[in-house]
């Protein structure tokens, strides 16, 4: 297949627009330019790719199949161009830290104690989103990710450890027999760890005799069922500290550790960028208040 030229910015632009407004004359007012400006840059764009983006029809345009294509990666692209454009020149440590955190963890951890941080970096600022598995940086827009190195590292990534993950049985105080699990007491499961509690069986050799299973989509949904006295879930010792420390929950077997760790993913050395090695630097010392429980 022959290599095609990459056409100029000007007539992605042009195309760019006259996707988004509807037509070449909504595009030429946005962009400041004649109807036929915009009509010349798009034909030296099909020109160039070698086949037809618009069908004109009575004065008003169409996208091709060819054209639906090309349309979807320019409006990224171009909206990347106007991120990096904005962000030239700001001091680095005066822009946002971007984070993505694993879903149940920045509920029932992270966001809890994010006020500690920010009064003690009040000029670091944090923008969260929540995100588990892989991680695709540039695609994401993100500086930071917090995961459970549950799937391959990229080598090229830079990877702090936060906290290693302790997990065991928890369940609603009034569960409790004489201090005792029941017999048949029923076992709440999360389909994203299917097998945490075979795997805690496992490492500590437990006999409990269980009742019904009771499944949940994350260990959210399963936690708050534990709290609400459906059952006996598995807990990892940092999603339920604060409920343990409130009386909501109890542990009946304390915690072990299940052999995975969360830890933080950068794209970048995190040792050059202050705001990561702040910020990691304080989750490391919030994680390590869990050891003490």
């Amino acid at each position: 297949m022959a290599k095609k030229d990459l056409s100029s910015l000007d007539a992605l632009r042009a195309f760019d627009a006259a996707v988004r407004c509807g037509g070449f004359t909504k595009a030429a007012e946005e962009l400041c330019v004649t109807h036929g400006a915009i009509s010349r840059r798009v034909a030296q764009l099909e020109s160039s790719l070698g086949t037809q983006l618009f069908e004109r029809r009575n004065r008003s345009v169409f996208l091709t199949a060819d054209g639906k294509i090309l349309a979807e990666a320019v409006s990224g692209s171009l909206q990347l161009l106007r991120d990096a454009i904005e962000r030239i020149g700001e001091p680095l440590n005066d822009r946002p830290l971007v984070f993505s955190s694993e879903r149940t963890l920045t509920m029932r951890w992270l966001i809890p104690r994010l006020p500690y941080f920010e009064e003690q970096e009040p000029r670091i600022r944090l923008h969260m989103s929540t995100g588990g598995g892989s991680v695709d940086f540039q695609d994401d827009q993100i500086d930071l990710a917090i995961r459970r190195a549950d799937f391959p590292l990229d080598p090229k990534w830079d990877v702090m450890d936060i906290m290693t993950e302790r997990v065991g049985p928890v369940c609603a105080p009034s569960i409790l027999r004489n201090k005792r699990l029941p017999d048949a007491v029923p076992a709440l499961h999360t389909r994203t760890r299917r097998d945490a509690w075979s795997d805690w069986i496992k490492s500590t050799d437990q006999r409990v005799h269980f009742g019904e299973a009771r499944w949940f989509d994350n260990f959210y949904l399963s936690l708050q069922a534990a709290v609400s006295g459906l059952g006996v879930a598995i807990g990892p010792l940092a999603l339920v500290i604060d409920d343990l420390q409130t009386g909501r929950l109890v542990a009946p077997f304390g915690f072990v550790p299940d052999g995975s760790r969360y830890c933080a993913i950068s794209p970048l050395p995190i040792a050059d960028d202050q705001r990561k090695v702040k910020f990691v630097n304080w989750l490391r010392n919030e994680a390590s208040r869990l050891s003490d429980s």
